[in-house]
């Protein structure tokens, strides 16, 4: 929550006594960097290990899966699918799943270094499908919803060598005779 970031109070502060977020006190906060973009495509950037599954997954279990979890992870609820897949015991998986936030935050960091989005300064509702929360954050600007997609589009990219990894992992051990269920 922005209540609990110092430093984003005093941005919002700021942004409400001057109608304007130029010259923020603090450009790169934990709400700003973090919740907004860090986030974009939920923990870990999971939706959009989901739709690197649809694209790419040759597993009839994982893009099942997937789809049935696309809907919930929207808004920003990945249980279901970090369970279902998993994620947080395939270490193949868990490499991205760490570092894409990651990317994400230096994108983000870059885009406000050089001026060409508006920092997210104004709070937003819980449950806010986590691509809109830039967009709802700077107070509606198209920028950061472009970031915010360029960001998501990335982790897609990012995501796909490792399903595909995973393809050939699930292949070798298919050839081996181990059954395609314990993968």
């Amino acid at each position: 929550a922005i209540t609990e970031d110092s430093f984003a109070l005093e941005n919002l502060t700021y942004a409400v006594s001057h109608h304007t977020t130029t010259g923020l006190p603090h450009l790169y906060t934990l709400t700003n960097l973090y919740h907004s973009y860090g986030l974009v495509a939920g923990i870990g950037s999971g939706l959009a290990l989901l739709v690197a599954l649809l694209l790419a997954s040759t597993s009839y279990k994982d893009k099942k899966v997937s789809l049935l979890s696309v809907f919930p992870s929207l808004f920003n609820n990945g249980a279901s699918f970090m369970v279902g897949i998993p994620v947080l015991l395939n270490l193949l998986y868990v490499i991205p799943f760490l570092l894409i936030p990651l990317v994400n935050m230096g994108i983000a960091a870059l885009a406000l270094c050089f001026k060409l989005m508006p920092a997210a300064v104004y709070p937003v509702p819980d449950g806010t499908p986590s691509l809109l929360y830039a967009f709802i954050g700077t107070g509606g600007s198209l920028r950061a919803l472009a970031v915010s997609l360029l960001c998501f589009a990335i982790d897609v990219l990012l995501y796909l060598p490792f399903v595909r990894m995973g393809n050939r992992i699930r292949k070798d051990l298919k050839v081996k005779g181990e059954s395609d269920e314990t993968i």
